[in-house]
């Protein structure tokens, strides 16, 4: 599992420094007058949101991610632990719920065949597919935490 995790925060770090890069060779090429790509704001767009969710699990996984622990430290250490699997049921049965809808969203867009027009023309459903992966990682993670003792506490 942590292979996989490394290689879903590495292909966000991927996408933000292609951003970085994209971003920065537009300013440059508009401001000599050298072209105008229409694109590139889109193309920014899209990779933002598709690398904020493939960084999700990777952070999870890596306890990463921002956390309150005012409670958990005034708490005795049992009930500390109690309260980190409530945090991790909320969080298995938010995370399965938005994987569950995520699902059915992107069947519909993928059998309706909808696009997304814009400057670029693709399947919608090539936007939600990286969701519907990284929030079944993510639930997937929180199973494990609270299914394996002493799995990444």
């Amino acid at each position: 599992m942590n292979w996989t995790m490394r290689c879903f925060g590495a292909a966000a770090a991927v996408g933000f420094a292609a951003i970085a890069i994209v971003v920065s060779a537009d300013v440059v090429i508009r401001n000599l007058a050298i072209a105008r790509i229409p694109w590139i704001s889109e193309f920014t767009e899209y990779l933002l949101m598709v690398s904020t969710f493939l960084g999700a699990p990777w952070l999870l996984h890596a306890h990463g991610h921002v956390q309150v622990d005012i409670l958990p430290r005034a708490l005795s250490q049992s009930n500390a632990r109690r309260l980190a699997v409530v945090a991790n049921v909320a969080g298995l049965a938010i995370t399965g719920l938005l994987f569950w809808r995520a699902c059915l969203v992107t069947f519909d867009t993928w059998q309706l065949g909808s696009l997304v027009f814009k400057n670029l023309v693709f399947p919608e459903w090539y936007l939600l597919a990286p969701i519907l992966i990284c929030l079944g990682m993510c639930f997937l993670e929180f199973a494990l935490r609270l299914t394996l003792k002493d799995y990444n506490q």
